[in-house]
């Protein structure tokens, strides 16, 4: 069986001098010059061991964002491991083994590489035009060869400018200057952008395929140091880090300022959103936010209200129904999990809808883990009206650590199929390639892709906010920032009231005990409960005078969120004796809303939104 070893090349087998550190100069040799004939590179004995060993028994094929001239500019005793073809600017182009063009590539980097020539070579005009205006130390640069763009970099003008200077002058560089369909990738202060038809994982992928069938087997290992390089990596069978890469850095719980993981573990969760400072976010009254919405003067996901510390008593309300319906719902985590590793046997990209669905996706990751699969965990936002963050969701898959496939999208429950609608649009017109299902708990309208009930019933955390949700808040986009990564506020003055680790601990727990026996499969879809529920809530809206179908929130989970974050008109309830309803019912009597009982209902509860006019809300803390 063959061995091929796709590789990345700077900082993995090289690095400049100042990142050798204390390695003695005369362990250190030449790797690569500059184009003016300096070397900038250099190797350690380490590396060049290694180099050694993994060349006298395999195939070496550089992975790199170097173009050829830049293979080119290596030293001759690295040069001469790299003679069986290369993958070159980040995957824009795939040599043979002469060094050129490989034929069968060519119809790939005419149709669908080419075409984003004119776009690229006039956003490197546009920034090197706002970066002469502003006066910024910055290098623009648009990566090409043979009359063909692959990408738009921009490097520091002095290497020891620092990384957050940097990432300052490249968003006053970048704002609104960038297609959104490009992606980003950085690496200290080098940042490229990147057409969605340039990766590493694409052209890798597509050249261990074109080996394989003109070869036979292949037993291969991915070597790399960049969360970039995690794509191409996770198509080998093996894989090998650098100690000081940023990708080993991932697996380094030591290190949590280096991703966003609000107050979780940074093993659990990576929170892919902009954390804006408080500052930047002017609360909004419940009231005042109600009349903008429903006038259409502002959208929801520009304005959040304030979040204050639970009160003792509705506190308590939370660890009653922990008490209760935790064991149910740890089984339906547990069954969750089980048909997921049936699904995804290597492993799987979760990604949890941000808020709601995170301490799920915590969960679910954690389960998966427990059963040897290679899991990957991101959050990120989804927004009525405006999608699924696209920006957010081509860094996740950039750089997960998961194999390559489908993406699970994680949420907590389903109420009339909205984030469920937003996200299969924004999947359908995602300009990458990329599949998703998604897996709730609670199906209440038939629209996720694997559940594992459509009961409605009472999940413990619809009833705190940001305190059961790593304390971030809901996702927001400011106007003006449309085409930006969607943001949230981090509310660290709560800390002393957060529920978020304990309550994924005692889920981990109950669901780590669960029985094999207990693991129940998918239910099967229930076309008549569904379309009597569909039907109950055209009754509801006839009965109160409500026209607009977002004014009508199904399920207990979303009649909670009404209490909490709307104004609500009235709540509907099946058994008003039901324990699964009484924090439903503290929050109505302390804002003085309606309660009608209906037997006949066919959910536990819901909550029909108050006409903003002439509203008064009550402002009493939960």
């Amino acid at each position: 069986m063959r061995r091929v070893v796709l590789t990345d090349l700077d900082d993995t087998w090289f690095q400049s001098r100042r990142k050798c550190g204390s390695e003695a100069p005369e362990g250190l040799a030449a790797a690569a010059h500059l184009e003016s004939g300096e070397w900038h590179s250099f190797t350690t004995p380490t590396q060049r061991a290694w180099l050694d060993l993994l060349g006298a028994g395999a195939t070496l094929i550089p992975v790199t964002a170097r173009s050829r001239a830049g293979l080119r500019r290596l030293h001759p005793s690295i040069a001469e491991r790299f003679t069986a073809g290369a993958i070159v600017h980040h995957g824009g182009l795939v040599l043979d083994a002469v060094g050129e063009v490989d034929a069968a590539w060519r119809p790939i980097l005419e149709a669908e590489i080419r075409p984003w020539s004119p776009a690229l070579i006039a956003v490197g005009q546009a920034l090197a035009s706002r970066r002469d205006a502003l006066g910024l130390p910055v290098r623009v640069k648009v990566h090409s060869e043979d009359g063909i763009a692959f990408y738009v970099g921009l490097r520091a003008e002095s290497p020891s400018l620092a990384r957050t200077d940097f990432d300052d002058m490249a968003l006053a560089l970048t704002d609104g200057l960038l297609p959104t369909a490009l992606w980003r990738h950085q690496t200290g202060t080098n940042a490229a952008f990147l057409p969605p038809s340039v990766t590493k994982t694409r052209a890798a992928a597509w050249l261990l395929s074109r080996l394989r069938t003109e070869g036979g087997p292949l037993t291969t290992l991915g070597v790399g140091d960049a969360e970039s390089d995690a794509g191409f990596m996770n198509l080998c069978d093996l894989i090998m880090l650098p100690t000081d890469g940023g990708l080993r850095r991932r697996f380094e719980p030591a290190r949590p300022q280096e991703r966003f993981s609000g107050s979780y573990d940074a093993q659990d969760v990576r929170f892919v959103v902009r954390r804006l400072p408080r500052l930047a976010m002017t609360t909004t009254a419940t009231a005042e936010k109600e009349a903008l919405i429903q006038s259409g003067a502002r959208h929801y996901s520009e304005m959040l209200s304030d979040e204050v510390t639970p009160t003792p008593e509705y506190l308590a309300t939370f660890d009653a129904a922990l008490t209760r319906n935790g064991a149910r719902l740890a089984r339906d985590l547990a069954g969750l999990a089980a048909a997921l590793a049936a699904r995804h046997p290597r492993g799987v990209q979760l990604v949890s809808i941000l808020r709601a669905g995170t301490p799920f996706g915590v969960v679910l990751a954690r389960l998966l883990r427990a059963r040897g699969l290679l899991v990957d965990h991101a959050a990120l936002s989804v927004i009525r009206d405006r999608g699924l963050d696209l920006v957010a969701l081509r860094e996740v898959l950039e750089s997960s650590v998961a194999p390559p496939g489908d993406v699970v999208f994680v949420d907590g429950w389903t109420g009339k199929g909205v984030i469920a609608r937003e996200l299969r649009q924004s999947l359908a017109a995602a300009p990458f390639a990329v599949r998703g299902g998604l897996a709730v708990i609670a199906d209440l309208c038939g629209a996720a892709d694997l559940a594992a009930t459509e009961d409605d019933y009472l999940i413990p955390s619809c009833l705190l906010n940001a305190t059961v949700s790593g304390l971030v808040s809901r996702s927001v986009l400011p106007r003006g920032d449309e085409d930006a990564m969607h943001a949230c506020l981090y509310y660290d003055d709560l800390a002393l009231a957060d529920q978020s680790r304990a309550f994924v601990d005692a889920l981990t727990r109950l669901a780590l005990d669960v029985p094999g026996t207990d693991l129940r499969g998918p239910p099967s879809r229930d076309s008549t409960r569904q379309l009597k529920r569909r039907d109950a809530l055209s009754a509801l809206m006839g009965e109160h005078g409500v026209s607009d179908p977002n004014r009508v929130k199904p399920g207990i989970g979303e009649a909670t969120r009404v209490l909490l974050r709307r104004v609500p008109k009235a709540l509907v309830v099946r058994d008003d004796r039901d324990p699964d309803v009484t924090h439903a019912l503290l929050l109505c009597e302390q804002r003085h809303v309606p309660v009608v009982v209906k037997p006949e209902l066919p959910f536990s509860a819901v909550a029909i939104i108050a006409d903003a006019a002439g509203v008064t809300w009550r402002t009493e803390a939960p």
